[in-house]
């Protein structure tokens, strides 16, 4: 892994929940299985993105040939769908990956103050599970996402998207930074994001200027 004061402090904090969470599986499933009541939603596609149709990011937007997926309601057989979402009071709790009609992936999330800590474990059918994926979302005091970081953990590889805003609420440039942590490497971009007239997202401006069209399934207002 890299060393800690090379990185950013997310990359840090990043690292930090993976240590504190690896073996804590069995506590997190216990407390996510005693809390009655719960929401649940189905979804399809959206597999290159940690909880599909609920990403939290935008990265999804510059993209070309991935997608959040969607939200499918009342499925006649929900174990095709790809995505099974747990909502308690209208919040995402818990998400389920499916492959070959079983739990391949379990995700746990927990809330505190301005934050949203994702814990998603890999679930082997015959090894423990493991925790392979953190992710942790960064709110102002208005409910806005002001980042999003992600780290998978068994390769030491980060994500970060951080935001700025207009006036209105809607996101005017998007940053995003990628680091291989075990190699040292990374890149970063941004990109304007172009709202029409309902703040809706229909093309951005990356940073040599050049314009791209969002397609339409992606458009969305942010």
């Amino acid at each position: 892994m890299m060393n800690r004061y090379a990185m950013t402090d997310t990359q840090s904090e990043l690292c930090a929940l993976a240590e504190k969470y690896a073996d804590a599986y069995d506590k997190l499933n216990k407390r996510f299985t005693d809390v009655p009541a719960k929401e649940i939603v189905y979804g399809r596609g959206g597999v290159c993105f940690r909880r599909g149709p609920f990403f939290p990011g935008v990265l999804d937007l510059f993209i070309g040939n991935a997608s959040r997926g969607r939200i499918v309601a009342n499925p006649r057989k929900p174990e095709s769908c790809d995505w099974r979402f747990y909502l308690s009071d209208g919040q995402l709790v818990a998400s389920e990956r499916y492959e070959d009609g079983r739990v391949s992936e379990r995700e746990f999330i927990l809330r505190e103050e301005k934050r949203e800590i994702g814990l998603s474990f890999t679930l082997p059918e015959h090894f423990p599970p493991e925790l392979f994926f953190v992710s942790l979302c960064q709110y102002d005091d208005a409910g806005k996402l002001v980042s999003y970081s992600a780290l998978l953990a068994r390769v030491t590889v980060f994500w970060e998207e951080w935001y700025e805003y207009w006036g209105d609420g809607l996101i005017d440039r998007a940053y995003y930074r990628e680091t291989i942590a075990t190699h040292g490497t990374g890149s970063q971009s941004s990109h304007r994001l172009l709202h029409d007239e309902n703040g809706i997202v229909t093309a951005y401006e990356s940073e040599n200027g050049h314009v791209y069209e969002v397609q339409r399934g992606k458009q969305r207002r942010i």
